[in-house]
């Protein structure tokens, strides 16, 4: 998810009203990301496995600055972080702004680093899962919070261009019970250090 350690990052649970709204925007996501088995599947009432998303993050990047790599609170979130990205204006050739790269890095030492950019056109949706995600129960040092290990990915967004607007995006999560609630999606969560995010363009 992107933006938890912005200052004016604003995040909170959602009520009747928002819920209502964002359920449309949370069933195009399942559609899309379908293949990754996002929230449990296609809808909540697939089964005891679905999740129902109930955080919703607002985050805006002013122009020419970036979301430098971190991770999300490691033992904070169930399965699944979707974000939406856009441009707060639209510029020339393009009404949906500009485009921006999703920043993946593995590895907790500067020089063993390994960094994969997925670049994306502004009013694309992206996912993460299993170690792209970084939780802790895809974790082989069961790492919690924000600490760093290798097995992991950490995320961050860069911007295409001299960025010259403002980005707005939309974040969905699911607060993970308790501990035991957390751990207990380990043998669904998908993944060894190997897995990578998976991104749409105008989800």
């Amino acid at each position: 998810g992107e933006g938890s350690r912005l200052e004016g990052s604003r995040m909170w649970p959602l009520d009747e009203t928002h819920a209502e709204l964002l359920r449309l925007v949370e069933g195009r996501l399942r559609a899309v990301f379908a293949p990754t088995g996002l929230w449990g599947g296609a809808a909540p009432a697939d089964g005891p496995a679905a999740v129902v998303p109930n955080a919703l993050q607002l985050t805006r990047v002013s122009a020419f600055n970036h979301i430098a790599n971190h991770y999300d609170v490691r033992d904070m979130w169930k399965e699944g972080i979707a974000t939406l990205a856009w441009s707060e204006l639209p510029t020339e050739g393009e009404l949906r702004g500009e485009a921006f790269s999703l920043c993946m890095q593995l590895g907790a030492k500067k020089a063993e680093r390994r960094t994969v950019q997925v670049p994306l056109p502004p009013g694309s949706a992206y996912v993460l899962t299993g170690a792209s995600q970084g939780a802790t129960r895809t974790c082989s040092l069961r790492h919690v919070g924000r600490a760093a290990c290798s097995c992991c990915w950490t995320h961050g967004v860069t911007l295409s261009g001299p960025a010259r607007v403002s980005r707005q995006s939309l974040t969905l999560r699911a607060l993970a019970d308790d501990e035991s609630d957390s751990d207990s999606e380990a043998e669904g969560g998908g993944g060894g250090g190997g897995d990578e995010p998976l991104a749409s363009d105008g989800a």
